[in-house]
């Protein structure tokens, strides 16, 4: 390979290349398992190249090992991706095919980029930089990709207009030519074969089974798939019809069900908290489909769906089987896709006796069901986002229906809208009894719904400046005329809501205790809460005895509980104070199932989860969260609440780390003090570096090394003034050995400067030699004295 040009150190080609690799990092992290494993060997990747190109800089002879192995280093980092692979893949990490494809055509670009000297190294790097750019282009729509590849598109203008340049501006003999453009005959024939096979698949019959197929598994149009794919012909949500398989997330148009016995809510808490003394027997008549629809499968949920008028806070709790997350296809009940933890309401309760809770069915104020069309989709109105007077925007989650077995749909808190594809038909939903979003018209969703919902984020601020409970309805007799008023209604439901046992006075007691010094409001809830979830544990098998009458009373004696007997006292607490409640019942999407390939979270059963709900007047009510161990609902903060919010917790821990503050403080100043000596060190440690180098580099650090230490000492040669006369002036006050040794280092100095090709790399020792003896004796404190004597006016 012919040089490419005379100067060593061109960098352009390598930087090219990294600007490439860190476009294509966008969509590796999207689909990546391992976000620590993905830095570790992008820095790798990017790395060792550099590395390379960093020691080829001033030896490019083909003695050095790097030019010499240079066919096997270039062979063996293409082909580092696809065995690290198959490393990664044998402990359930790995990447796509596609993507594995690009981090070796990465590799390919940033080595031969590294070997850039060679003009046929720097052709070839520049070439797979440009289609890495270009196809992540294609594969990627995030905006930080757009940047990447406009930043590339700019450096590869430059690149061209240097390289032109560079070509213009070097001497060739007459006899020798340099072709711009090299077209070689063996180009032409592969072009020309590549072509005619096209022709040939695209011309006979069946073609486009060999053409759509693709050559990866996520192409499609064929059967292969692999566990690792990033996408497939109909990722989204209403696009696979779900001909095949029913799992295979169809849309809401499929006509494919699974011939199962999926298990509700009431099933699943069962199992999760074990079965009641005496629970319910009921079954609900099944829907019949077409046989032609039907799917005969099998899987492991066998039981039926109970209405779950009542919820028992006294279980006979039972071992469960702990489900893994990558069994996906047969415990996965939801697929959540927003933000998380996501609080899902199932059912609400009223009504609590000391032992169990129900939903009295009695009717409760709510608005009247809407249609509002939002970028040509139909979205149900089912609450109006005004009806919410506290402040906090709102957001948008997508839930897609698995194995759950319910006809309600699964609620974040403040729901406001609800969306399901081509579904425009406002009484297809409706309020249930208890105050929960339906279907009233069907018996369950059908499985692999995908609907969306609309919900208000909340602010409190408001809340906790004021007693939200004044402007609640005060309880009173109506007349008989009077009773189906929405007054009427609105004062009953507050009555209900604040209902407590008559044994559950210990609870009240404590309540009013914690509550004591706390103004009134939403601070005194949020003091009850914080203290059942600091002052107790969470056990879910620390089950009431079924003997007992209050569980509330047995859980604060306890200390410990599982999730239901947490929210019970809490509503309880929280009732006793004047603070409407009601428990609900649902789902918590756990961020520690979030699934990054997928970009959703997985709801398991075993993520059934109980909370409580507090009135703050009309239909508004907010979700708390008393269990430790679950993260509450998010609060919108302003910009001045987060500002106060990290003032104060930044005061918190100044206080707490006030001794640490002191030490590193003393640490601190200890350092600036002694800064010369260790900045001396570290300069000393660096030039080091350059032991195994050319002399000619080591002679120049040192020469860095002596400018800084100037600099450091406040005496800076001025440029007027030549290295030999600012540094032998200087040693006049020095023994006449360091002198001559100094002056022996200016000429070896001179000699590198003005005539490098006299220094040969036999002389290393001799160089050594000389720059350590000019370090040593022009030290920073020498140098300091020299300045505070004036010696500037010598």
């Amino acid at each position: 390979m012919k040089p490419f040009s005379e100067k060593p150190s061109e960098s352009g080609t390598l930087l090219l290349a990294t600007v490439a690799a860190i476009t294509l990092l966008i969509p590796r992290f999207e689909s990546t398992r391992s976000v620590s494993l993905l830095f570790l060997s992008a820095l790798l990747s990017v790395g060792l190249p550099w590395s390379i190109w960093w020691f080829l800089r001033g030896d490019q002879s083909p003695k050095n090992k790097l030019i010499k192995f240079a066919p096997a280093i270039i062979a063996g980092w293409v082909l580092w991706p696809t065995l690290t692979e198959l490393v990664a893949r044998a402990v359930g990490l790995g990447e796509a095919p596609e993507i594995l494809m690009l981090t070796t055509l990465q590799n390919a670009g940033l080595i031969t980029a590294a070997y850039s000297h060679w003009r046929r190294c720097q052709q070839v790097a520049c070439l797979i930089s440009s289609f890495m750019t270009l196809y992540v282009l294609i594969i990627c729509s995030q905006p930080v990709v757009f940047v990447l590849a406009g930043l590339f598109g700019v450096m590869m203008l430059w690149w061209l207009m240097a390289r032109y340049w560079e070509r213009v501006s070097n001497t060739y003999a007459s006899h020798r030519s340099d072709r711009c453009l090299p077209v070689r005959s063996s180009v032409l024939a592969s072009v020309a074969g590549g072509l005619l096979l096209l022709a040939v698949l695209f011309g006979t019959t069946g073609g486009a089974t060999y053409v759509l197929g693709g050559f990866m598994p996520t192409s499609g149009g064929n059967s292969d798939s692999n566990d690792l794919a990033r996408s497939g012909v109909g990722d989204g949500d209403a696009m696979v019809a779900a001909q095949e398989d029913a799992s295979s997330f169809g849309p809401v148009e499929s006509d494919l069900f699974l011939e199962s016995e999926m298990p509700s809510l009431y099933d699943m808490m069962n199992e999760t908290y074990g079965e009641p003394p005496k629970p319910p027997k009921k079954r609900e008549r099944a829907k019949g489909l077409p046989q032609g629809n039907m799917k005969i499968t099998h899987q492991r949920t066998a039981k039926t769906e109970r209405s779950g008028k009542e919820l028992s806070t006294i279980r006979r709790m039972v071992a469960r089987k702990h489900l893994d997350l990558k069994d996906r296809k047969a415990p996965a009940l939801l697929h959540v896709v927003g933000r998380v933890p996501l609080h899902l309401a199932i059912e609400r309760y009223d009504t609590f006796n000391g032992r169990d809770w129900e939903h009295s069915n009695e009717k409760l104020n709510h608005s009247n069901l809407s249609l509002r069309m939002r970028e040509d989709k139909p979205w149900v109105q089912v609450q109006p986002a005004a009806n919410f007077a506290i402040p906090g925007g709102l957001e948008t989650h997508g839930v897609k229906i698995i194995n759950l077995k319910t006809k309600r749909v699964p609620s974040p808190p403040q729901i406001t809208a609800v969306h399901i594809d081509k579904i425009d038909l406002v009484d297809f939903y409706g309020w249930s009894t208890d105050g929960v979003v339906e279907m009233p018209q069907r018996d369950l969703i059908p499985q692999l719904t995908v609907l969306y919902t609309q919900s208000s984020k909340v602010n409190l601020n408001c809340l906790r400046e004021l007693d939200f409970t004044k402007n609640l309805p005060v309880h009173r007799k109506f007349r008989e005329d009077q009773r189906k008023s929405r007054a009427a209604i609105a004062s009953a439901t507050v009555k209900r809501h604040l209902a407590i046992p008559p044994q559950s006075q210990k609870a009240a007691t404590l309540a009013a205790e914690w509550t004591a010094s706390v103004p009134r409001g939403w601070q005194q809830v949020e003091a009850i809460i914080s203290h059942l979830r600091s002052d107790f544990a969470h056990d879910p098998l620390a089950t009431a005895p079924e003997a007992t009458d209050d569980v509330v009373n047995h859980f604060l004696n306890a200390g410990c509980g599982p999730d239901y007997l947490f929210a019970t006292t809490a509503a309880v607490m929280l009732r006793s104070q004047g603070y409407p409640t009601r428990l609900v019942t649902g789902f918590y999407a756990d961020p520690k199932n979030y699934d990054r390939a997928g970009g959703q979270t997985i709801v398991l059963p075993e993520d059934v989860h109980v909370w409580v709900e507090v009135g703050v007047g009309g239909s508004k009510w907010v979700a708390v969260e008393p269990t430790p161990g679950y993260e509450p609902p998010p609060e919108v903060l302003t910009w001045k609440q987060q500002f106060a919010q990290l003032a104060a917790a930044l005061t918190g821990w100044l206080k707490a780390n006030v001794f640490l503050l002191m030490s590193g403080g003393f640490v601190l100043l200890g350092i600036w003090y002694t800064r010369f000596t260790w900045l001396d060190w570290g300069l000393i440690s660096l030039i080091r570096l350059w032991r195994w180098g050319h002399p000619i580099h080591r002679i120049r650090a040192t020469l860095y090394m002596l400018e800084y230490r100037s600099w450091l000492a406040g005496l800076p040669r001025p440029s007027t003034v030549t290295v030999r006369q600012w540094y032998l002036d200087r040693s006049q006050g020095l023994p006449e050995e360091s002198k001559n040794q100094l002056s022996f280092f200016i000429n070896i100095l001179e000699r590198a400067l003005y005539a490098p090709a006299t220094l040969k790399t036999a002389d290393r020792d001799q160089t050594a030699h000389a720059c350590r003896n000019a370090i040593q004796h022009l030290r920073t404190p020498q140098l300091r004295s020299w300045a505070q004597q004036g010696d500037l006016q010598r």
